[in-house]
């Protein structure tokens, strides 16, 4: 968040900041992270049919999980839209993908992906079929955000998310 704030501050001085969208930007990102979850427990109950039986781990200190938080968002964004995502959808198109049929593999696989990570390692999720859907769709909801909207937008979503599951629930 402070480097985003130096960023921002630097290109200002420059005259090329983009501070007056900045604000609605995080705005509109915190509308969707705030509906993220209902959004996709709403799809795997009604839709789907099933139960994501998620659990959250507590963080104990504010201040570590809001950074926690935001560190997560920006560096999953990058690697799992930015560079699987669109990665993946230029790597298709350049095979011969028509570029929708590109585009819908990247999202699915960098979703996977991203859904599957969170279930490495000891500090990794026991694997359930319901958390990993839930992960795939919220991988799928943030690669719609960044091919829509931006970088920017996925990855704050993704931050205010992590901050309102972590720290503030």
């Amino acid at each position: 968040a402070a480097g985003f704030l130096l960023v921002i501050t630097m290109l200002r001085r420059r005259s090329r900041a983009a501070g007056p969208r900045f604000v609605p930007m995080l705005l509109e990102s915190g509308i969707y992270a705030l509906t993220l979850g209902s959004f996709i427990l709403f799809v795997m109950n009604k839709v789907l049919g099933m139960e994501p039986s998620l659990t959250v781990a507590a963080l104990g200190e504010t201040a570590s999980g809001v950074v926690l938080s935001v560190g997560a968002g920006v560096h999953e964004e990058l690697v799992f839209r930015l560079g699987a995502c669109a990665g993946g959808a230029a790597l298709a198109r350049a095979s011969g993908m028509s570029h929708w049929l590109a585009v819908t593999v990247a999202f699915v696989v960098s979703s996977a992906l991203f859904s599957a990570v969170h279930h490495l390692g000891a500090l990794g999720d026991p694997f359930s079929i319901g958390v990993f859907m839930y992960r795939l769709l919220a991988g799928l909801v943030f690669a719609t955000i960044f091919y829509f909207r931006s970088f920017a937008h996925a990855a704050w979503t993704h931050a205010l998310y992590d901050i309102y599951v972590m720290v503030l629930s």
